[in-house]
């Protein structure tokens, strides 16, 4: 699957900001979240049987959200089950929810791109170019910058603030605390001995992708 700059349709936009508090972004990058009770369902709303589906223009503001959430990535090998902390890291935790729900990582050829024996597995690709692509309308900045420790999710990047879609899982017991420069914006909470046993698949040595493919879906519970 191809993602280019061209307009995005994202799942669940409303009922994200329904459930969360949004903030809004400034010019400088930094957020401040306000409250929204507008949007808050009454109790004699029914709520809408299925997601509404809202066009994003890449680049436009986005509510980002706040608060823990929890996801599970559904893999050909397991399931690993993640907390997302956009308390720390709302850029990032909006980014991987809003593409989850709009399933836009969901058994890619190359859901998982590289593994690391030991180390880590690499995946969330959804343009093909190593990075992939936000829902930003480009690269985002970086949150939550620390040494990284076992069972760590964070942003793949080629650099300062050029966070796309990519991320990756640490599944060494020891961590990668030398590793200082990604955006830490999740945590393994069930599955660490699944991510162990992706990143310890058999892959190509040139390129470290998985010698066979190893693919997921995300399921969003909150």
């Amino acid at each position: 699957m191809k993602l280019t700059a061209s307009t995005l349709f994202f799942t669940s936009l409303l009922s994200l900001a329904a459930c969360s508090q949004p903030t809004e972004v400034a010019d400088d990058g930094s957020s401040s979240t306000e409250a929204n009770t507008e949007m808050q369902p009454t109790d004699t709303e029914t709520p809408p049987e299925e997601h509404t589906q809202v066009e994003v223009q890449p680049g436009q503001d986005i509510p980002l959200l706040s608060g823990m959430h929890t996801a599970i990535l559904h893999t050909s090998k397991g399931d690993i089950t993640l907390e997302l902390n956009a308390d720390v890291a709302p850029m990032a935790v909006t980014n991987f929810v809003m593409l989850s729900r709009a399933k836009l990582f969901d058994n890619l050829e190359n859901g998982v791109f590289k593994v690391e024996p030991g180390m880590l597995f690499t995946a969330g690709d959804i343009s093909g170019d190593g990075k992939g692509a936000s829902i930003f309308g480009g690269t985002f900045k970086d949150e939550n910058l620390q040494a990284l420790a076992s069972g760590d999710v964070a942003m793949v990047n080629d650099g300062p603030n050029s966070n796309g879609s990519a991320f990756f899982v640490v599944s060494s017991d020891f961590g990668a605390p030398w590793l200082r420069t990604f955006s830490v914006f999740g945590k393994v909470t069930n599955g660490l001995d699944i991510a162990k046993e992706i990143a310890n698949a058999p892959r190509h040595e040139d390129n470290h992708a998985p010698q066979e493919p190893i693919r997921f879906t995300v399921e969003v519970l909150e």
